[in-house]
C-alpha cells in the first residue's frame, strides 16, 4: 500500500504543479472597470437658476437670492421651500448616468428626447447655461432616457432624479403659513372673541403681559411659539385680490401676532359653519392666499 500512496501523492503534486504553471502562463482576465459616466458637474455655489419645463404642466422657475435662500418667480413669486430646492440643485452638481447608450446619437425623437417630457434648464452666475433634457422611460431598466443639449451622448438616469424634476409650484413654495424667526421673537399675542393674552420676552424667560402681568410658563409658551412656526397650509383655497364673502375675517375665529427682527407677522384665522361641517380658513401677512 505505501508505494500506491505515494504514487498517488505524486500525481497530485504534478497535478498542482500542471495547475500553478498554467495560472501564471494564462492569468485571469481583469475584470473591467465600471467607468462613471457623467452626464453634469457644477460647482454647487454657482447654481442661480433653475427652471423647469414639463410636458402638458405649468413650468416653474427658482432663483438664488443674494441671501442664499431659493425663491419661486414663477409661476407666481413664492418663498420656495429650502429643503426641496436645495435637493434638486444636489442633483444637478454631480449627475452620474446609470448607462451610456450610445456615445454619438442623432435620432432623440425614439427617445422621447425632442422636445423632451422634461426640460431643466441651469442658469449660472457667470451667465452661462445648461439644459438637461428627460424623456421617455427605459424598457428594459428603472430609469429614464436622458441628453444634455449641446451633447451627443444618449444615457439613462435613475428614475428618482426625474422624480426630484417633475414637481410643480405646489411642491417647491414654502408651506410654512407664518414663517416668522421663533428664536428672535420677543412679543406673542394670542385673541379670540373671548379673550386677549398678550406675552412678552426678556431674555429666555417669557411673561404674560395681558389681562395682567403674570410669570409665564416657558415651555408652554414656547411650545404656542413653535406650533404656529412650524403649521404648514393644507391647501391654497384662494389667491384673488377680492376672495368670496365666505372666507370673511370681519369676525375673526382668532388671531395669532408675532413680533421679532424682521417685524410683525400676523396669522389671522377664520370659521365657516354649514350644515354639520366646520372649515377653518387663514390669511396670513407672509403668505399670499388664503
Amino acid at each position: 500500500m505505501k508505494p500506491l500512496r505515494l504514487l498517488l501523492a505524486l500525481l497530485i503534486l504534478v497535478g498542482l504543479g500542471v495547475a500553478v504553471w498554467y495560472t501564471e502562463k494564462h492569468p485571469p482576465a481583469p475584470k473591467s472597470e465600471v467607468k462613471t459616466e457623467k452626464v453634469l458637474t457644477l460647482p454647487d455655489d454657482q447654481i442661480k437658476r433653475i427652471q423647469i419645463t414639463r410636458a402638458a404642466a405649468e413650468g416653474v422657475t427658482l432663483e438664488k437670492g443674494d441671501d442664499g435662500k431659493w425663491r419661486l418667480t414663477q409661476p407666481k413669486a413664492y418663498k420656495a421651500d429650502e429643503s426641496s430646492a436645495s435637493s434638486m440643485a444636489s442633483n444637478l452638481t454631480s449627475l452620474n448616468a446609470d448607462q451610456l447608450v450610445a456615445e454619438k446619437n442623432t435620432d432623440w425623437k425614439s427617445y422621447g428626447l425632442d422636445p423632451g417630457k422634461i426640460t431643466v434648464e441651469i442658469g449660472l452666475k457667470d451667465g452661462k447655461q445648461k439644459k438637461l433634457i428627460l424623456g421617455d422611460d427605459a424598457p428594459t431598466s428603472s430609469g429614464v432616457y436622458a441628453r444634455l443639449e449641446g451633447d451627443e451622448r444618449l444615457f439613462t438616469i435613475g428614475s428618482y432624479v426625474k422624480s426630484s424634476f417633475d414637481k410643480s409650484a405646489a411642491d417647491l413654495r414654502d408651506k410654512r403659513v407664518l414663517p416668522f424667526d421663533s428664536e428672535k421673537t420677543s412679543r406673542v399675542t394670542v385673541a379670540t372673541k373671548e379673550r386677549t393674552l398678550e406675552f412678552g420676552k426678556a431674555g429666555t424667560t417669557w411673561q404674560i403681559v395681558k389681562p395682567r402681568p403674570l410669570r409665564a410658563d416657558n415651555y408652554a409658551v414656547d411650545d404656542l411659539v413653535r406650533s404656529v412656526r412650524d403649521a404648514n397650509f393644507e391647501s391654497i383655497l384662494d389667491e384673488s385680490e377680492k376672495p368670496p364673502a365666505k372666507y370673511s375675517f370681519a369676525s375673526p375665529y382668532a388671531t395669532f401676532e408675532a413680533v421679532d427682527a424682521a417685524g410683525v407677522h400676523t396669522l389671522t384665522i377664520g370659521v365657516e359653519k354649514k350644515d354639520k361641517e366646520t372649515t377653518y380658513f387663514a390669511k396670513s401677512t407672509d403668505t399670499p392666499g388664503i
